[in-house]
């Protein structure tokens, strides 16, 4: 498969910013900082106001594990943490028309500490997130099913797990001292007319390079075997393949791991 409109969806099984503080609602008016352009595409912020189409286009090319069968309104909502997480890096890559006005064609979320941001869901965000999916499990009755058969349970105990877990400034604080961080890249997608542009590595590379900034020596991420696979692309862009484990669903997906080139005190 050409690059990337692949990757994980968080976590073990089915599926945490760089340096950004966190917003204060929920489209977040920021300026449209630039990064790296190329022909064709620009990588730049993620903004609020792009969380429609990027949800609308990771539904439409990346429609692995639970997240993207709750509709555009959860998975909106679940990449909105990504962009007001202090813990996390929201990206996108965008075209600009002959009059000025930009279009989004790709987008990355990802974590540069992945514990960090899963207790920053946890926290902040599981209300939210929870009131979303409940609403779109009722109203898709198909994969309310198929949830009850396979996650209900380990859900439960991640769930359990997270909220008795460390939390960044308590008494665990000496242990997370000398924790290793790892990042994750959860989910990366370029529309199929940009794919082979570059805008796929581009937007790694700046994924990367800010977790290396924030001191995270090593990235991660998941991305499902056969037809939909992208591994082919991770592993030319410098992915080397870490393992292999089975989704909820009965999906094999490969680990990938990538240095991100910060060399961690000893």
């Amino acid at each position: 498969m050409s690059p990337p409109a692949h990757a994980p969806l968080p976590n073990p099984a089915d599926q945490s910013d760089g340096i950004r503080p966190a917003a204060a609602g929920p489209t977040r008016s920021r300026k449209k900082e630039r990064l790296p352009t190329r022909p064709g595409y620009a990588i730049r912020e993620l903004l609020g106001t792009d969380l429609p189409a990027t949800a609308q286009l990771h539904i439409d090319e990346l429609p692995v594990g639970l997240f993207p069968r709750l509709g555009r309104q959860f998975v909106r909502r679940w990449h909105r943490a990504f962009l007001e997480s202090s813990h996390a890096v929201a990206l996108s890559a965008v075209r600009t028309d002959p009059r000025g006005e930009e279009y989004l064609v790709g987008f990355l979320i990802g974590a540069t500490d992945r514990e960090a941001f899963k207790q920053e869901l946890v926290g902040r965000h599981r209300n939210a997130l929870m009131t979303r999916g409940v609403l779109a499990l009722v109203l898709r009755p198909h994969v309310l099913i198929r949830f009850l058969r396979t996650r209900t349970r380990p859900y439960l105990h991640r769930l359990r797990r997270a909220e008795t877990g460390p939390r960044p400034g308590t008494a665990h604080l000496g242990e997370s001292r000398h924790r290793l961080t790892t990042a994750e890249l959860t989910a990366i997608v370029v529309a199929p007319a940009l794919r082979r542009s570059g805008a796929g590595q581009a937007l790694i590379g700046e994924f990367l390079g800010r977790c290396a900034a924030v001191g995270t020596p090593t990235a991660e991420l998941t991305n499902v075997s056969g037809p939909r696979s992208a591994a082919d692309f991770y592993s030319r862009t410098g992915w080397t393949e870490a393992g292999r484990s089975v989704t909820f669903d009965g999906q094999q997906v490969l680990k990938f791991r990538h240095n991100t080139g910060h060399e961690p005190d000893d």
